[in-house]
């Protein structure tokens, strides 16, 4: 019991997680690039009702993390999904796991690629390529740092996201047409029930990975009582965001302006422009 009194001790020492950095990095996990390209490529499926679909998205969401909740609040895993795997049948199992996810690994380049892309927009005469690559560099710099100074630098930046789509939410809901939430207007539900559950099923890829902080699990201070809960709350904050953003986006502008466009077209026109600016590169990350 000594032992392992000391050993918790170190740990919370060494800058173990809490329950706010677990939110952060849950939230961040979630939150991203997609809700700036993909809401407009479901109002093009469905039209105004794309809140709806986002709505219904985040809820099947909830349901499918379900069992990580019991998972979590069990055991703690530092390989997340791989030790999971590994655990309940064998290493196998888990090494096919590792193998598969090696592709997904190296999509995550394409956040370099965004982000030069968005720097790119906002000041033309930079090279985005070399924007890409120092971007990626850093990030994998500040990982190498350990977790404790990744976590706070997550839970700033997750801080600036969340102000930045709020403030779009602020400043566009005055302009939302009320028709919005009239199921029976024309351009509710556009192309029918396939097309929303397209969109749904199109909106639900940005409203699940926040199971993926199941990674700290042995680097939190309480990992089994502290993970379940950051996944918990994560889910009413990308419910307010997730749903916002697309009211606004969905209702502030003729359809044929919004759909198959990204969030900024909305944002140039409904912000400030220096808000403009801060509003785009916080959510080019």
């Amino acid at each position: 019991m000594e032992e392992k009194a000391r050993h918790e001790s170190a740990r919370t020492a060494s800058g173990a997680l809490g329950k706010w950095d677990l939110l952060a990095l849950s939230i961040g996990y979630v939150i991203g690039a997609g809700v700036v390209t993909m809401v407009g490529q479901a109002i093009g499926l469905t039209g105004r009702s794309a809140w709806l679909a986002y709505l219904v998205a985040i809820l099947l969401g909830t349901f499918i993390n379900i069992p990580y909740l019991f998972l979590t609040g069990t055991a703690c895993f530092s390989g997340g999904p791989y030790n999971l795997i590994a655990s309940l049948t064998n290493e196998k199992l888990g090494g096919i796991y590792v193998t598969a996810f090696i592709a997904q690994c190296i999509g995550l380049s394409l956040y370099g690629v965004s982000f030069g892309m968005y720097a790119k927009s906002l000041w033309p005469s930079i090279n985005d390529k070399a924007v890409s690559i120092c971007f990626m560099l850093f990030i994998y710099v500040v990982n190498l740092l350990g977790v404790s100074i990744m976590a706070k630098l997550q839970k700033l930046m997750t801080a600036l996201l969340l102000a930045a789509l709020l403030i779009f939410v602020i400043f566009g809901l005055p302009g939302v047409d009320p028709a919005i939430f009239d199921f029976s207007d024309p351009e509710f539900m556009t192309d029918g029930m396939d097309g929303f559950i397209t969109a749904v099923f199109l909106l639900i890829f940005t409203a699940t990975a926040y199971n993926m902080v199941m990674n700290y699990g042995r680097s939190a201070k309480n990992g089994k009582r502290d993970i379940p809960w950051a996944i918990i709350a994560t889910v009413p904050v990308i419910m307010v965001v997730y749903v916002g953003v697309a009211i606004v986006n969905a209702g502030a502008f003729p359809l044929e302006k919004t759909a198959n466009q990204p969030l900024t077209g909305v944002a140039q026109a409904i912000l400030p422009h220096p808000v403009f600016i801060l509003n785009y590169s916080r959510n080019s990350i």
